[in-house]
């Protein structure tokens, strides 16, 4: 996907967006409502701030918390479905990530060229991954803590306590990569990759600069619009008397001598064509003036013979009054 006009290339689909943003608001909620349970806010003088003083309210909490958490699960697992069905694989870590993010985080901090990038760069693809195993230890630390609110379920308070470091040492993790994946962009060669989470689209000579590996798709977003012509063409009375595309040429006649009947029907004859076609196109056939052409000398001796013979027979006539 690729807007060609302005120079940028799709990065993040709208769906992606708006699972990491989900992922992202509901995973903020539950910091914000989790640790506002300790409880931390009421000592450290949080409800004082025009606006928080709810947050020391542990009903409201624990009542945001359980719906942050919903949102949060529902997201990781689609997200998970969704891209292992797709074989959307990219940010899964590969061998020697360790060690290549290494090599380009030094690269950037001393401003050296880094190695060549697929899609997502190695640290990134670390960042993905230990990410991704803390949010599925949250999950599954959590839904043990809430079974104890059902009721029948009874868990062993030596279990609970161990489960409940766990998810709060999670927490803690958690938190600390969030702030290292927004401080990433402090970075002025990361820069240019924040835009792409909320417009989806990232600038085409950094992608090709920064991430030579990666194959992306041009163009797609915009496409130019096609000129298409139309060509001009008369209408044809009978199929295959002239080509559309051929050039037509009038009917021509020419002047021959003729009897005074056939002037006399000219204007009858001009009289049914007008009638037989109104408000039509008049259509030339080429094919008929070439038979008009090739018929008109023959008429023409046609008009010359029956003329002579009409001298002859008045001659005659002339020569037998006078006989008489």
């Amino acid at each position: 996907m690729t807007n060609a006009g302005k120079g940028l290339v799709a990065r993040h689909s709208p769906l992606v967006r708006v699972i990491h943003w989900a992922t992202a608001l509901s995973g903020f909620a539950l910091l914000f409502s989790g640790f506002g349970q300790l409880p931390m806010y009421g000592r450290y003088n949080v409800v004082k701030i025009p606006g928080l003083g709810w947050s020391g309210d542990y009903e409201i909490t624990l009542v945001i918390h359980y719906v942050a958490a919903v949102v949060f699960s529902a997201a990781i697992f689609f997200h998970i479905v969704f891209h292992v069905r797709r074989c959307e694989l990219a940010a899964m870590p590969k061998r020697g990530d360790i060690a290549a993010s290494y090599r380009t985080v030094v690269a950037m901090l001393l401003g050296r060229n880094e190695p060549p990038a697929e899609k997502f760069l190695p640290e990134q693809r670390v960042a993905y991954a230990a990410m991704g195993a803390v949010a599925l230890l949250l999950i599954v630390t959590g839904a043990i803590k809430s079974f104890k609110n059902l009721g029948p379920i009874i868990i062993e308070p030596t279990t609970l306590q161990v489960v409940t470091l766990i998810h709060t040492a999670s927490a803690m993790l958690f938190m600390l990569l969030v702030l290292a994946h927004v401080a990433a962009f402090v970075i002025k060669a990361n820069r240019p990759l924040l835009p792409s989470m909320f417009t989806g689209t990232v600038d085409r000579a950094y992608a090709e600069h920064r991430h030579p590996l990666w194959r992306f798709s041009v163009p797609d977003a915009e496409s130019a619009p096609v000129e298409t012509v139309q060509e001009e063409t008369r209408p044809v009375a009978e199929a295959g008397t002239a080509s559309p595309r051929e050039p037509v040429t009038p009917h021509v006649t020419r002047k021959t001598e003729s009897s005074s009947s056939s002037a006399q029907a000219a204007p009858h004859l001009s009289e049914e064509a007008e009638s037989s076609a109104p408000n039509s196109q008049v259509t030339w056939r080429p094919a008929e003036a070439n038979r008009s052409a090739q018929d008109a000398p023959r008429l023409t001796e046609e008009a010359e013979s029956s003329t002579e013979l009409a001298s002859d027979e008045a001659t005659s006539r002339g020569n037998g009054r006078r006989s008489d």
